[in-house]
């Protein structure tokens, strides 16, 4: 699978309490950036922060008219809640960086987890891929206090 997870982990890229979120996906191999979008899955990113079995939101990233993606916050429905920034300090790494607010006001921690998907079948070697019209991969919830 080209968007096979292989960790995610999550901080504050400056000072300690910033406002903004930093979030890490890294993959087992080497991936290109226009995998992250995807009209049937792609990269995306849920965030549950309210301690109930649901997700809140969601970050997708999504194609521009140029071919870059840009990665986008929203709400069920779905609702623009705001936009992410993003770079790749390597091929098989993503850091996603984006202000608190995007969570919501009174958030004192939150439940996030990745999921992936493609078009493609799975790799007869992954384990962890679920076969169904496509190939889906998703990691573990991890809770980031505030």
């Amino acid at each position: 699978m080209k968007l096979d997870v292989a960790r995610i982990s999550h901080g504050h890229r400056r000072r300690e309490r910033s406002r903004l979120l930093l979030h890490v996906v890294r993959f087992q191999d080497d991936v290109e950036s226009r995998d992250f979008y995807g009209g049937f899955g792609g990269l995306q990113l849920f965030f549950d922060v309210d301690a109930d079995k649901a997700y809140e939101r969601s970050l997708r990233f999504f194609l521009n008219p140029d071919g870059s993606v840009t990665p986008v916050m929203q709400k069920p429905g779905p609702r623009v809640v705001g936009f992410a920034n993003w770079w790749r300090p390597d091929p098989r790494t993503v850091k996603i960086e984006f202000p608190r607010s995007l969570l919501g006001n009174r958030v004192r921690n939150y439940r996030w987890r990745v999921g992936t998907a493609q078009n493609e079948p799975c790799e007869p070697d992954d384990p962890d891929g679920l076969q169904a019209d496509g190939c889906f991969d998703g990691t573990r919830s991890l809770t980031h206090d505030l």
